[in-house]
């Protein structure tokens, strides 16, 4: 808690890293950008394929999570009370197709006039969404046909989602741009 970084302030996978997160929590971090690319405070997985499980991931500044190039499982999963600065206040996931099995995104903030609170989506991320909720995620911005409070996709990014519920989120709820 309260780490500061220039990828992942409270975790950094990389590598082809093949490693198992149970039972942990990555709060209260980070991260520091001089050029404005998109990082994570919470955790930043490049390349690799974690398990991650029976974790929380809360009041982490710039993204909770991101996922980028990489596949891997969320399971029985928090991400709640994150605060994006940019692409996804919950989890950013970029061209990689990972599994998020009975997580829950609540309560977190995008601040920014593009993309969702809950999860954005971007450059043919396809995740499958089993068992989840987003509840509660909010874009302060109102700036329609750029904005959601649950999830956002752009360029070429197909998620499937199963048994998910999609609740009391900033409108829409869900946007594809």
């Amino acid at each position: 808690a309260g780490n500061w970084g220039y990828y992942g302030g409270g975790l950094l996978i990389d590598g082809g890293s093949q490693v198992t997160l149970d039972d942990l929590v990555i709060e209260s971090n980070g991260y520091i950008s001089d050029d404005n690319t998109y990082r994570s405070g919470g955790i930043f997985i490049k390349s690799s394929n974690p398990t991650i499980q029976n974790c929380v991931i809360s009041n982490n500044a710039g993204y909770g999570f991101h996922y980028m190039m990489s596949g891997g499982s969320m399971s029985n999963v928090l991400v709640k009370s994150n605060h994006g600065m940019g692409a996804g206040g919950g989890i950013m996931s970029s061209t990689c197709a990972p599994t998020f099995n009975n997580v829950t995104f609540a309560d977190n903030i995008n601040d920014q006039t593009y993309h969702a609170a809950g999860l954005h989506l971007m450059h043919g991320a396809n995740p499958l969404i089993i068992n989840s909720t987003f509840v509660n995620n909010i874009t302060t911005q109102d700036n329609p046909g750029f904005t959601s409070g649950a999830i956002s996709m752009t360029n070429n990014c197909h998620p499937t989602l199963i048994n998910t519920i999609i609740y009391a989120n900033t409108s829409p709820a869900i946007h594809f741009h």
